[in-house]
C-alpha cells in the first residue's frame, strides 16, 4: 500500500520480524498497522456528513457512530490479528473483528438508505482490506465472491450509490494484494535462509562425528580388545605377558589423543577455498547474487586461516543483519574487501563498530594487517583487510 513509512526490518529468531520505524523498535502488528493508517483519512468524509447532517438528530448521530465504530473496529483488527496469518486454524480474534466490521458495513447501508443518501459502499474497503491481509490464505477466494454479493445487494437495495466506489474498491484489494505477497515472499526468505544456515550446521556435525568414527573407531576397539586380554592374563598370573599388552594399550592411548587433536586442529583450520564455496552457496540460497574476483588466494598458512574467517564472519553478517542483493568479494594475496548493497543509515548506526564477531575478528587481525568495516557510502557496508607491508 503506498505511503506507509520506510521501515528496516532487525531480524529476530522467529519468522515474523520486528521493525525499526524512524529509529523506534517496533512489532511487525504495529507496522501494518501504519499500513492501514492512510485508509483512516477517508473517513472523514461520512463524518463530514454526519456533522453536516447535525449531531443532535437520531441520523446524525447514528452515521458518527457507524463511522466511529467501523474505524476502531478496523484498526483492532491489524493490532490483534497477525499479518499475514500464521498457519492453523481461524482465530477467534480474526472471526470477532470479521464480524463486528461486516455489522458496521451493514449498519452503514441502513443508516445511508435511511436518510437516504449513498457512500456506504465505500465502507467495504475497510472489510475488504483487512480480509485480505489478514485471513488465511484458503479463505481470500470465497471472501472475495461474498464482498462481491455484498457490494451488489447494496447498489440493488440503494440505486444512489456511485459506481465509482468498485473502482476505488478494487484498487485498492489490488494493493493490499501486493504488499501481502511482499510480506509473505520477506517471511519466506528468512525462513529459506535460516533453513540453509542450519542445514550448513548439521553438515558440518556429520562431518565431525564421521570423522571420529573413521579415525577412532578402530583404534577404541583395539584399545578394547586390549584391556580385556591384559585383565585376563594379569587373572591368570601372567605378569610379563600382561606388561607386553598394558604397553600396547598406552601406545594405542596415546595414539588415539594425538588422532583426536588432529581431529580438532583438522576443524579449527578453515579451507579458504570451502568457505568461498559454501558462503557463495549459502548468500545464493538467500537471494542474493555473488561476484567472486579472485586475482590470487593467499598460500596456505596463517593469512589463508585469516581470510576464511572474514569471509565466514562477513556472510554471517550479511545473512543477519541485512537484505542484501549484492555481494562483491575481492582477493587478492595481500588485501580481502567484501561489499554488500543490504546496508542503510539505520543499519550503520545499530552496527557501529561491529558486533562480538567482527572485534574478535579484528583482534585476530591485527597481528598481521589492518580489518576495518563499516559504511562505504549510503547503501553499502565494506568488510576490508590489508596485510601489513612487513609482512607481504
Amino acid at each position: 500500500m503506498a505511503g506507509h513509512p520506510t521501515a528496516e526490518r532487525i531480524p529476530v529468531n522467529d519468522a515474523y520480524p520486528t521493525f525499526r520505524i524512524f529509529g523506534m523498535r517496533c512489532h511487525p502488528r504495529v507496522y501494518s498497522l501504519l499500513w492501514a493508517a492512510p485508509y483512516l483519512l477517508f473517513l472523514a468524509f461520512p463524518i463530514s456528513s454526519a456533522i453536516t447532517y447535525g449531531l443532535n438528530r437520531v441520523g446524525g448521530i447514528a452515521l458518527m457512530a457507524v463511522t466511529i465504530g467501523l474505524g476502531a473496529t478496523y484498526v483492532a483488527s491489524w493490532i490483534f490479528n497477525p499479518v499475514p496469518p500464521s498457519p492453523g486454524p481461524v482465530t477467534p480474534t480474526f472471526v470477532i473483528t470479521t464480524i463486528l466490521l461486516l455489522l458496521f458495513q451493514g449498519a452503514g447501508a441502513a443508516v445511508a438508505l435511511v436518510l437516504g443518501g449513498s457512500g456506504a459502499v465505500y465502507f467495504l474497503t475497510y472489510n475488504v482490506a483487512a480480509w485480505i491481509i489478514q485471513a488465511p490464505r484458503r479463505l481470500l477466494g470465497p471472501g472475495a465472491i461474498g464482498f462481491a454479493l455484498i457490494a451488489g445487494v447494496e447498489f440493488f437495495i440503494n440505486p444512489r450509490e456511485n459506481i465509482f466506489a468498485l473502482f476505488i474498491i478494487l484498487m485498492a484489494s489490488i494493493a493490499v494484494v501486493l504488499s501481502r505477497a511482499g510480506i509473505e515472499l520477506d517471511i519466506r526468505k528468512k525462513v529459506e535462509t535460516k533453513r540453509a544456515l542450519a542445514l550448513a550446521e548439521e553438515h558440518e556435525r556429520n562431518r565431525i562425528s564421521a570423522d571420529l568414527h573413521d579415525i577412532l573407531g578402530h583404534t577404541l576397539t583395539g584399545i578394547s580388545i586390549k584391556a580385556d586380554l591384559t585383565s585376563r592374563l594379569l587373572e591368570a598370573g601372567r605378569t610379563e605377558d600382561a606388561r607386553t599388552h598394558l604397553d600396547e594399550l598406552l601406545d594405542l592411548s596415546r595414539g588415539a589423543l594425538t588422532q583426536v587433536r588432529q581431529v580438532v586442529t583438522a576443524n579449527q583450520s578453515l579451507s579458504l577455498e570451502e568457505e568461498l564455496t559454501s558462503s557463495q552457496a549459502l548468500l545464493e540460497d538467500a537471494g542474493a547474487t555473488v561476484t567472486l574476483a579472485i586475482s590470487e588466494l593467499p598460500p596456505a598458512g596463517p593469512i589463508s586461516l585469516l581470510f576464511a574467517h572474514i569471509v565466514r564472519e562477513s556472510t554471517t553478517n550479511i545473512l543477519t543483519h541485512s537484505h542484501a542483493t549484492q555481494v562483491d568479494i575481492h582477493i587478492e594475496p595481500q588485501r580481502i574487501e567484501i561489499t554488500n548493497n543490504g546496508t542503510n543509515r539505520i543499519l550503520s548506526e545499530d552496527t557501529q563498530g561491529g558486533g562480538i564477531g567482527l572485534i574478535s575478528l579484528r583482534e585476530r587481525a591485527a597481528a598481521h594487517g589492518t580489518l576495518t568495516s563499516g559504511p562505504l557510502h549510503a547503501q553499502q557496508w565494506r568488510v576490508l583487510f590489508t596485510l601489513n607491508k612487513d609482512m607481504r
